[in-house]
């Protein structure tokens, strides 16, 4: 099934286990985000419209959610204002995130009535609304992240555009704390650059902190995993202290997962190699952010950004941290969504799996790892490994080698049997080192994986007779083998070895497999033909990113262990009080960039100078008009001509890809790109069950 514009579909980009089977089921989306299931077979399906991580981004295209039927037919249900970050089907309703400068959730009941039971969330910074998720309790969980990279609001934030929209904003702590009087000084907008902008950890851009003052919490905080209650509406904070929760989901067993985001190398306190991770999460805990990275304390050495001083603890005394993660992930993996695997038919029952989406910002110095990412992997949430389960055969997203597999994999579902994965595929976005991100609509997909079953044989009497004899004939040549036998290297077979896994091969002296005789032979040295579809992430190589991490032992809190990033023994003891800690610090650069200034450590300035250096905030910049190649229907459409497009698109989607002609330039937020021709590929045919529930479907909402 197709949308819009197409780009390369090829599911034998991608290597999956043995025997799993991946399909794109619908292609041409435009940035879809979350997907959902119906008693009835129907998938509900959401298109951001935008960069989905963002409460402050443009749209690029209208978010609406479709519904897909189990007939295979595709009909819009209904359009929102801003990016939807969440989706969640329960009880003939719809939950749906909507981003935006206040994200809410939206409830829509079986008649098409839209409520509004939250409203009014402290976002419109970086970071806004994660996935939504039904808890145990069948409360519905969500996550908001923080509006700055690591606590205090710099000209990366600037940059955004948001501080010149909304001056006011800063961070909100899910409970009071207590400030260390850390202070970062960059150069102001407003003044081209000349004057001076002082500011401190929670506190909005070009405003300073002092020692011992205490930011008092609020009823709704950023960094925090809430609870509302269906019944009542009524919301609750179960966690804080996380920089980006980005995706939420329960166990097989009713505990509660997050994934986070990790803090990177810009803005005004740059914090380097801190790695995504996998969270549990405890109702009332503290996880870390701002002071900690991944359970262990920014104050260690390796999260200092070269050229750049130690970064330094902005709370006096803070919360203690709930251990250390379930699992991490390497630094700029971009994790996303998650869920767990429940059926013992599609394996790996009791598993996380883990979407990652690659890196959404550009190294910060030369020599920092390449791209990550970019694949879904498998976490034992018991033992915190790690492991391959979908990714490109070049590890890098399809664009990169135009290679129609991966993406950009932003969340992962199981439809409700548990014995069919769904993942969704952002699409193509570009990191451009001069113009940021780039966008380009229509590229996304949602992808379909399901496990081939093995075949049943059917055998008679005679059969069981004739099977009798050849192994008692096979007992024999056995025992007048063994001897022989322990003197020839064992032979590799695929029971070998564990599922999903492959086990070491015996090889001869050159490194080819045994045959027995040492040396190299024609059948050693022959060149593999290209694996099939059904290939084993084993069976070939792939680059590093997401490999197998051991979970850290219960006193990694004391000594500093973590996982994925090392064994060295560090002291998570507070650090030294210098003898001028009475006074706030000032962190002043030498030279004023706008991600990653380069600072160091001054004298307090005096409170005339620190006055003088307030500058008003820059005036808000001129808003982007929204791309007219968008794909999604615009503001005004009538439910006529809404009707009309959906039976367009139905009709273009019995068309063969093969006859289709050259695509079209892909839209993007600053108009279009040309691309030569790509040569389309075939999609498969979806195979549909058939409806096994009767309920009242959703009617389309204004």
């Amino acid at each position: 099934m197709r949308i819009g514009p197409q780009r390369p579909v090829n599911p034998d980009a991608i290597v999956a286990p043995q025997g799993y089977r991946v399909e794109a089921l619908i292609t041409g989306l435009t940035f879809p985000t979350a997907i959902s299931f119906g008693p009835g077979g129907e998938l509900y399906l959401a298109e951001s419209g935008g960069y989905p991580l963002s409460g402050a981004a443009a749209v690029t295209a209208l978010p609406r959610v479709l519904r897909v039927d189990p007939d295979s037919a595709i009909r819009e249900i209904g359009r929102v204002d801003n990016p939807i970050s969440g989706l969640v089907y329960r009880n003939g309703e719809l939950f749906i995130g909507e981003e935006g400068p206040s994200p809410r959730i939206l409830r829509v009941t079986a008649e098409g009535e839209v409520q509004i039971p939250v409203d009014g969330l402290p976002g419109g910074g970086d970071y806004g609304l994660s996935g939504l998720a039904l808890s145990a309790d069948g409360g519905l969980v969500f996550g908001l992240g923080s509006r700055t990279n690591s606590g205090v609001v710099g000209l990366d934030n600037v940059a955004r555009g948001w501080v010149a929209q909304r001056p006011e904003l800063a961070d909100v702590p899910g409970a009071d704390i207590e400030l260390a009087g850390v202070n970062y000084v960059t150069g102001h907008p407003a003044s081209g650059g000349a004057g001076r902008a002082t500011t401190g950890a929670f506190k909005p851009f070009g405003r300073r902190s002092e020692p011992d003052e205490t930011v008092r919490s609020a009823p709704r905080s950023s960094g925090t995993l809430y609870r509302m209650a269906l019944d009542t509406g009524k919301l609750e904070r179960l966690a804080w202290g996380f920089r980006n929760p980005v995706g939420v989901a329960c166990g097989p067993d009713g505990r509660l997962f997050t994934t986070e985001g990790g803090m990177e190398e810009r803005g005004s306190r740059p914090i380097a190699g801190a790695p995504d991770s996998l969270w549990e999460v405890q109702s009332g805990g503290y996880y870390g952010w701002p002071d900690h990275s991944a359970g262990l304390p920014i104050t260690d050495p390796r999260f200092r950004l070269p050229g750049h001083p130690q970064p330094r603890r902005l709370l006096k005394n803070g919360p203690k941290v709930v251990g250390v993660p379930r699992a991490t992930f390497a630094p700029r993996s971009g994790v996303g969504r998650l869920d767990f695997s429940t059926s013992e038919a599609f394996g790996f029952a009791g598993q996380a799996f883990v979407a990652l989406s690659g890196a959404w910002s550009a190294p910060a110095y030369p020599g920092e790892s390449g791209p990550q990412g970019f694949r879904v992997v498998r976490v034992d949430p018991r033992s915190g490994e790690t492991t391959n389960f979908l990714a490109n055969r070049n590890g890098a997203p399809a664009s990169a080698g135009n290679n129609g597999g991966l993406e950009r994999p932003f969340d992962v579902r199981f439809d409700p049997s548990g014995e069919v994965l769904y993942v969704v595929d952002l699409g193509e976005i570009h990191l451009n080192h001069e113009a940021g991100l780039e966008y380009f609509g229509g590229t996304g997909i949602v992808w379909r994986i399901t496990r081939s079953r093995p075949m049943l044989l059917v055998t008679t009497a005679a059969d069981e007779t004739e099977r009798d004899a050849a192994d008692e004939t096979v007992e024999d040549d056995e025992a007048e083998e063994s001897a022989a036998e322990e003197d020839e290297p064992e032979a590799f077979t695929a029971e070998d070895a564990p599922f999903g896994e492959t086990a070491e091969q015996p090889t001869d002296e050159d490194g080819s497999l045994a045959d027995g005789d040492g040396t190299p032979d024609t059948a050693d040295t022959a060149e593999e033909p290209l694996a099939s579809r059904e290939d084993t992430l084993d069976d070939h190589e792939l680059p590093t990113g997401a490999d197998t991490v051991a979970q850290a032992p219960d006193d990694a809190e004391e000594t500093g262990a973590l996982p994925g990033l090392g064994d060295e023994t560090l002291a998570t003891e507070p650090e030294a009080v210098s003898p001028t800690a009475a006074a706030s610090e000032d962190i002043v650069p030498e030279i004023d960039e706008p991600a990653t200034p380069v600072v160091e450590t001054v004298e307090e300035a005096a409170p005339e100078e620190s006055a003088a250096a307030a500058v008003e905030p820059a005036a808000e910049p001129e808003p982007q008009a929204a791309d007219s190649t968008s794909t999604a229907m615009v503001p005004g459409d009538t439910p006529e001509t809404a009707t009309a497009d959906a039976d367009r698109d139905a009709e273009a989607e019995v068309e063969p890809l093969a006859e289709a002609a050259e695509p079209p330039a892909r839209a993007t937020g600053r108009g279009r790109r040309s691309e030569a021709p790509r040569e389309p590929v075939p999609e498969p045919a979806a195979e549909v069950q058939p409806p096994t529930v009767e309920e009242p479907k959703l009617e389309n909402w204004e």
